[in-house]
C-alpha cells in the first residue's frame, strides 16, 4: 500500500537456488550481494544464462567483503580486517563461500557468455578522501555500513562461531570505532565494488563433434 509499479512489474519471492520455473526467458537478469549466500555459483550462472533470450544480459554487482587501504593505514591487526575475516569463516560454516570476484567473471565465460567485463569501483568507509565525489560516497557508506554492522555480524557470529549477543556487540563497538576514523584510509570492497556483465549470443555455437 501506498505505492504504486508500472502494470508490467510484478514482484516474486522466491528461492534462487530452487528450480527455475519461469514462463518464458528475460531479456535482462540483474544480480547483486549473493557472494557469501550460495553453495554453486556455476549452476546458478548455467541457469541464468539457460534463462535469457539470445542476446540478453547479465549483470552481476558484487563484493567479496574485504577490508584494504592502500597506503598502508589499516592493518591485519584492526577490528574492520577481524570482522571480515570471522564473517568469511562463519559463511564457510554455513556451506557457503565468498568468491574472488575476478572468478565470476571467469564462470560467466566457461557458461557461454560473450563481450564479459569486469569493473571495480572503491568504497570508502568513511569521508576521508579529500576528492568531493569519494568524500560524498565515504559519507553513504559511513552511515549505511555503520548502523548494519551489529545486524550484518550477529547471525554469523552467533550461529557459525558460537558468540553470545553480548560478545558480538561489544565486538561491533570496536569495529564501528575503527571504521569512523579518519586517518585510516580503508574502503570496502562492498556496495558494489564489481560490476560484471555479459551477453549471450544471439546464435549459440553447435556442439562440438564427438571424438
Amino acid at each position: 500500500r501506498g505505492f504504486s509499479v508500472p502494470p508490467n512489474v510484478k514482484f516474486e519471492v522466491d528461492d534462487i537456488e530452487d528450480e527455475w520455473l519461469y514462463s518464458r526467458p528475460f531479456d535482462y537478469i540483474h544480480l547483486r550481494f549473493m557472494n557469501g549466500s550460495l553453495a554453486d555459483w556455476r549452476k546458478l550462472v548455467t541457469r541464468v544464462y539457460d534463462n535469457l533470450v539470445p542476446g540478453g544480459y547479465f549483470e552481476i554487482q558484487e563484493n567479496d567483503f574485504t577490508f584494504d587501504s592502500d597506503d598502508g593505514t589499516l592493518t591485519p591487526e584492526q577490528p574492520l580486517v577481524e570482522f571480515s575475516r570471522l564473517i568469511r569463516e562463519a559463511v564457510v560454516k554455513f556451506g557457503r563461500d565468498f568468491l574472488p570476484c575476478p572468478e565470476l567473471k571467469s564462470i560467466m565465460v566457461d557458461a557461454g557468455f560473450e563481450d564479459v567485463t569486469l569493473e571495480k569501483f572503491k568504497w570508502p568507509s568513511n569521508p576521508w578522501p579529500k576528492d568531493p565525489h569519494h568524500k560524498r560516497i565515504g559519507e553513504w557508506n559511513f552511515h549505511n555500513f555503520y548502523e548494519g554492522a551489529e545486524a550484518l555480524a550477529m547471525a554469523p557470529l552467533t550461529r557459525g562461531h558460537g558468540w553470545s549477543k553480548e560478545e558480538v556487540q561489544v565486538f561491533t563497538v570496536g569495529v564501528r570505532k575503527n571504521m569512523r576514523d579518519p586517518r585510516v584510509h580503508s574502503y570496502l570492497s562492498i556496495f558494489p565494488s564489481y560490476a560484471i556483465t555479459g551477453r549471450k549470443p544471439l546464435k549459440e555455437a553447435p556442439p562440438a563433434p564427438p571424438q
